[in-house]
């Protein structure tokens, strides 16, 4: 039976910007597989195959330049092997680099994966260096302005953020293409909240979670600046930000700072920004909270007046336990959280990435509590069942942005294993915005998206944001 309905709540960028280097990259690229290619030419054809997005050449040239232990092409190495979803491949790569005489790619690469492992310290130190260094591109600043951003050091990031808008240029390809809408606002915004932290708790404590009405997802009553309370959807796949609808915002006078833009499994959509000085969850409160503000009610098939990415507990441990309905949101800690540890990179804006077997081959999954759906990408679907066509068809979706029609398509269904929990003829389901819109502003492929489906097989998950930490406690079989 086909689905005939679909809400993803998946907030994410993306570019409408076409590409020049998806087509100059090929022979690049070709000239880099010659067996007798010179290191200069595989350099080139990394650098190439970076640019064009190429992330499956990039990965096997990569490959390729591991096994020969060439120290200059360690940096671009590592990168593709991280765009390409094998990330353990790349920290191994960078934990055995001599980090005192590591490139601008390299270093770009170390950031991102000491940040996904909950190495704050020693991402912002790198950080520090790559910005000093002469003749970065704006995609290895890029990498220093999401450092500070997602670690709350605030002060000079408007600066950085215009001479990083300032350098960006579309025909230099992947990922410039996609700086300006990353950092639409941004500048502004920034310079007028000031340099201390945002999305600061100010309370630990506890609040019931309800089901939400149509569309079966956890969801939180919570107030903003004292109005309310408003029916918030808990979203691992949000963002580090509170999305409130339109409607709500003019009803309790939130201004707008700057005007942007959300982009959303349904396209793109204008987006204020705006702060909150005061967000309570039942017992939990936070000050100084990211928010942005749009038609959230269209969006969400009127399920709800706003969206709470998880990320804004960033500073701090989330345990929603889905039995009990509750949410706990205490200080990072130490202490082993309930159940199973699994393990957890933390990438782009907080969202939860987690290793899974797919069809018995490694693969990686984003962790969506927004989603009703669990999906596979078709690229990765094409890996499993080489050489076949699959029907497909325009999703039949909810979601945010409008302008995009996602496309559904349709496979046997694949077995899955997520943190010891095994799922047998699992789901067929590909969705095409995994491949071109959220693994490319990610910087790692996702394979599959993992929503309500198996977050309904959770007794609870506890996510400890600073130290990048997961556990699952897992409902018996026999109760699901």
């Amino acid at each position: 039976m086909l689905p005939t309905h679909l809400l993803v709540l998946l907030l994410l960028l993306g570019s409408d910007v076409e590409n020049p280097w998806v087509s100059k990259a090929v022979p690049i690229i070709e000239a880099g597989r010659a067996e007798n290619a010179s290191v200069d030419q595989r350099k080139k054809a990394l650098d190439a195959a970076w640019r064009a997005d190429a992330w499956q050449a990039a990965a096997e040239l990569a490959t390729a330049a591991v096994g020969s232990n060439e120290p200059l092409l360690r940096g671009k190495a590592a990168r593709a092997l991280w765009r390409a979803g094998q990330f353990g491949a790349a920290e191994k790569l960078i934990d055995t680099t001599d980090m005192s005489g590591a490139d601008a790619p390299m270093l770009s690469s170390a950031i991102t994966a000491a940040l996904a492992r909950g190495r704050a310290d020693q991402g912002l130190r790198l950080a520090d260096r790559l910005e000093a260094m002469e003749g970065v591109s704006a995609s290895d600043l890029m990498t220093v302005v999401g450092a500070r951003f997602m670690r709350n050091r605030l002060d000079g990031l408007p600066k950085l953020i215009r001479k990083v808008e300032g350098m960006a240029n579309p025909k230099n390809g992947y990922p410039e293409i996609h700086i300006p809408e990353y950092l639409e606002g941004l500048g502004a915004y920034f310079e007028h909240i000031g340099p201390t932290p945002v999305n600061r708790l100010e309370q630990a404590g506890t609040a019931p979670i309800e089901v939400a009405r149509l569309v079966n997802l956890p969801m939180v009553e919570a107030t903003i600046n004292g109005h309310g309370p408003f029916r918030f959807i808990l979203d691992t796949g949000g963002s580090i930000m509170v999305s409130i609808d339109a409607e709500v915002a003019e009803e309790i006078g939130l201004k707008t700072i700057v005007t942007g833009s959300v982009r959303g499994v349904s396209g793109k959509d204008s987006a204020g920004q705006a702060l909150i000085d005061q967000f309570q969850i039942g017992g939990i409160r936070l000050s100084r909270v990211m928010s942005r503000v749009f038609e959230v009610r269209k969006a969400a098939a009127g399920s709800c007046d706003g969206i709470i990415g998880t990320g804004i507990f960033g500073d701090a441990r989330m345990r929603a336990d889905l039995v009990a309905l509750q949410l706990h949101v205490s200080p990072s800690s130490d202490e082993a959280g309930a159940g199973d540890v699994m393990e957890l990179r933390l990438i782009g804006d907080a969202k939860m990435i987690v290793p899974i077997r797919l069809a018995g081959r490694p693969a990686t999954a984003l962790l969506d509590s927004g989603a009703d759906v669990a999906a596979i990408s078709p690229a990765t679907l094409a890996a499993v069942f080489p050489g076949k066509e699959f029907a497909s068809m325009a999703a039949p979706m909810a979601g945010v942005g409008t302008g995009n029609q996602p496309t559904l398509s349709f496979a046997k269904g694949v077995d899955i294993e997520i943190g010891g929990r095994k799922y047998e003829n699992f789901s067929g389901l590909g969705l095409d915005v995994l491949d071109h819109t959220l693994s490319p502003m990610l910087g790692m492929h996702i394979d599959a998206l993992i929503g309500m489906p198996v977050f309904r097989d959770m007794k609870s998950f506890t996510v400890d944001f600073p130290r990048a930490k997961l556990w699952v406690e897992w409902v018996e079989a026999g109760n699901r």
